[in-house]
């Protein structure tokens, strides 16, 4: 199964130069893939690679709890971890990194402070076994007063399965890093979903897609509230949450968010988001979430399902359904009558790499700023606040480090191939 990470910016903008070498929108860029003269040469999409493949590799990502350590590195059999390009160094703690894709078999996972070795780790590293087509989470625990911490390894996929869970559902994985708690109770729409987490344990559950009330409750010699809010669950997606580090202390925890993962391929995601698609009376709170009925839309008319569903590993800038409604209508009425034109839109949102979560920044948990090379050949800089080319685009809420801003229009990485 390959991969695709999608990356879901709600903002209004005019396509063309949302991923062009223009330095601003305008009518002209806006309208130019409707012009009658061909569109630039597609560059070539890079073969799958088979290390990115999820049917005959594991999936690992990391998490260090410890507050006391500012930033860690992620070592992987004694090296420090390569992902998407980009070293796992200086890896805030708190932190859930992308996954990491390894052969089957038993694979040593450590953290230790950025710029030690792993010799000198406060924890000693864990071997943990993996197995093909499963996804794995590793959390070392802050260290607290008596021992008694041990890394926490997660087969998410095992973990999934045993709740029943279908593709479509929404799935939360809830970890008790809270030191000093005798439990943890998880409550979606009053429904308790989880009950009695042990510290150093975990608990996985199917929530209804759309938004609801969430509350998550620390239970001790005296009940803590740590969560009370509105929140909201996309079919097919699996978040984590995880609570650490300190229950007794009044700023001693803290909700710790993975970005969300799913298994459906782009066009299953996507189409996700539409409305009609959740729960009768569920909708996205604050009216906040984008749609994306449009460039699926798109997608069909360019004949490019195939990419998007089972082409080589990519990462995709979907505009949305508020994007194309903000372009002059004779515009985008000649754009979306046009397969040549909307192909060419479609390669300039599109660049051929492995860009998982943390690596838009140059490490983990940073701003963006990497350049990449979309396939029109076009170069596109994604910057801080979601910047295009050095141009902000309004309404743009992304970020990479947490699924609070980006919310669930995105997610860490959506399946180039239907399971």
């Amino acid at each position: 199964m390959k991969r695709v990470v999608a990356v879901a910016a709600g903002c209004a903008v005019a396509l063309a130069a949302a991923c062009s070498g223009s330095s601003s929108p305008s009518t002209s860029s806006a309208s130019t893939p409707t012009s009658a003269t061909a569109p630039p040469a597609a560059a070539t999409p890079p073969p799958p690679d088979p290390n990115l493949d999820a049917t005959t590799h594991a999936r690992l990502h990391v998490v260090a709890l410890d507050q006391a350590v500012a930033n860690v590195d992620v070592f992987m059999d004694g090296a420090v971890a390569n992902n998407g390009g980009q070293a796992q160094v200086n890896v805030p703690t708190g932190y859930v990194t992308a996954y990491l894709y390894v052969a089957p078999g038993t694979h040593r996972v450590g953290v230790a402070s950025t710029g030690t070795a792993l010799t000198q780790a406060a924890q000693a590293p864990v071997d943990v076994p993996v197995a093909a087509g499963h996804r794995y989470l590793v959390a070392f625990p802050a260290p607290v007063t008596g021992g008694g911490a041990k890394p926490l390894v997660i087969d998410e996929t095992e973990a999934t399965a045993q709740v029943g869970a279908t593709p479509t559902d929404p799935v939360t994985i809830t970890v008790n890093g809270l030191a000093g708690t005798t439990g943890l109770d998880y409550k979606w729409a009053g429904k308790v979903i989880n009950a009695g987490i042990k510290f150093g344990g975990f608990g996985a559950g199917i929530v209804p897609a759309g938004d609801a009330h969430l509350t998550v409750t620390a239970k001790g010699a005296t009940d803590t509230t740590l969560l009370d809010e509105d929140n909201f669950a996309l079919p097919g997606n699996s978040v984590f949450g995880i609570f650490g580090t300190d229950a007794t202390s009044s700023s001693g925890w803290e909700v710790l968010d993975s970005a969300p993962t799913t298994e459906q391929n782009l066009v299953e995601f996507l189409t996700a988001f539409d409305a009609k698609n959740l729960l009768p009376g569920s909708g996205y709170p604050g009216g906040s979430f984008p749609s994306f009925t449009t460039v699926l839309a798109a997608i069909k008319t360019a004949g490019m399902t195939d990419l998007y569903t089972g082409g080589p590993t990519l990462l995709f800038l979907p505009p949305t359904d508020r994007a194309f409604a903000d372009l002059p209508q004779p515009d985008r009425d000649r754009l979306l009558a046009d397969p040549a034109a909307l192909a060419a839109m479609l390669r300039s949102h599109t660049i051929a790499a492995y860009v998982p979560r943390g690596s838009l920044a140059t490490t983990p948990g940073g701003s963006f700023d990497r350049s990449f090379t979309n396939l029109n050949g076009e170069t596109i800089k994604i910057g801080g606040d979601y910047a295009i080319n050095g141009v902000n685009r309004p309404g743009c809420r992304a970020r990479s480090d947490s699924t609070e801003g980006w919310g669930h229009a995105s997610t860490e990485e959506v399946s180039g191939r239907a399971a």
